[in-house]
């Protein structure tokens, strides 16, 4: 299949659209994954640059795209953050780490031409480069599709024209809130052989009362359903910051919305409310261009039944998201061990930003 490579036990995986992304996660984001993603408590800034980055790699990698949003406007607003491919020249280089730890790792090296000496080895293939890689929804997949990239590099100051995305994605505006994700249904379980991507932005937003938290759960479970018919598609749904949701849906619902997903990211921006009269700060030395953290609360499973647990605080894994030359960055966030005072010298503050982190989760 286009744009995906082989995985733990037989699968497939597609990128994130974020190449330090994949690598956290354990290579990509397997086929038949639902990925439950909580949207930070800014605007949803960060919420926006990810699944712009994911729907963009659709382009390059020959898959098919599907978007649902509860309104016009914040489809426009997302369509409107996806970003166009980087130029060659902003183009960071990336070279593939070389482990040796296995024979059919070393066996792909020697194949690749990695053990003669670089004027006797096959030239690289160029980048894609231009404004857009998207093609129509209902073009076929023709061609270079053998060679469609896995991961490529995006330039966020540079989104997609209007027109190419409207051209190249599946659109749904209504019925999100209400359950009515017919379009998305359709998509996950359509018999096309290419990869699909699909979006489903703030299920469960405009949802109260007694009933909101199990009706935000039986959506989420016809999600993997469907996703589970064909399992080409990897689909990520966002819901509302879950400590501002906690009262209108039940602590039982609020987390077992954080167990349903076969993957679950949780970001949060600096600057925004945390719960408790908390309030989720950069720490100090940290610049302007830290934006948020990206919590990876549950990693995509491998071939056993027991999915992996990444580690870190409350078991999850802390991420520093950065913005660096129009691109998002990963680092990962060294916290305190719990009950000490030392921190790392050169992440001084993070006592306290454990501490409100604590009450997002």
């Amino acid at each position: 299949m286009p744009g995906t490579k082989p995985w733990l036990g037989g699968g497939r995986v597609m990128s994130s659209g974020l190449a330090g992304l994949d690598a956290f996660v354990g290579g990509g984001l397997p086929l038949g994954t639902m990925v439950v993603v909580e949207e930070d408590g800014c605007g949803g800034s960060l919420t926006r640059a990810l699944l712009g980055m994911f729907l963009a790699q659709a382009g390059p990698s020959i898959h098919r795209s599907c978007v649902a949003a509860p309104t016009v406007a914040e489809l426009g607003t997302l369509l409107g953050a996806v970003p166009s491919l980087a130029s060659r020249a902003d183009a960071p280089a990336r070279a593939a780490p070389l482990s040796l730890g296995s024979a059919w790792q070393y066996a792909g090296f020697v194949a690749a031409g990695g053990d003669r000496p670089a004027h006797e080895r096959e030239p690289a293939a160029a980048p894609a480069a231009g404004p857009s890689s998207f093609r129509r929804s209902d073009e076929p997949a023709t061609g270079r599709d053998a060679a469609a990239p896995f991961c490529s590099s995006f330039d966020l100051d540079r989104p997609v024209p209007a027109s190419a995305v409207a051209g190249a994605i599946r659109c749904e505006h209504a019925g999100v809130h209400a359950g009515g994700l017919n379009a998305v249904h359709a998509f996950l379980r359509a018999g096309d052989a290419r990869p699909g991507r699909a979006v489903v932005l703030g299920l469960g937003r405009g949802l109260s009362g007694a009933a909101a938290g199990s009706r935000v759960l039986a959506q989420l479970r016809a999600i993997r359903r469907s996703l589970a018919t064909e399992r080409r598609c990897v689909a990520l749904v966002t819901i509302p910051p879950l400590h501002e949701r906690r009262g209108a849906w039940g602590e039982g619902a609020s987390s077992a919305c954080l167990r349903i997903g076969g993957a679950v990211f949780r970001l949060a921006a600096f600057g925004q409310e945390a719960g408790a009269g908390a309030v989720l700060e950069a720490p100090s030395g940290f610049g302007k261009e830290y934006s948020g953290l990206l919590r990876l609360a549950r990693l995509p499973a491998g071939p056993s039944l027991v999915p992996q647990q990444p580690r870190g605080l409350g078991g999850a894994s802390v991420l520093l998201v950065r913005r660096a030359r129009r691109r998002i960055a990963l680092e990962p966030m060294h916290l305190p061990p719990e009950g000490e005072d030392a921190k790392p010298r050169e992440q001084s503050g993070t006592a306290s930003l454990a501490t409100a982190m604590a009450s997002l989760a």
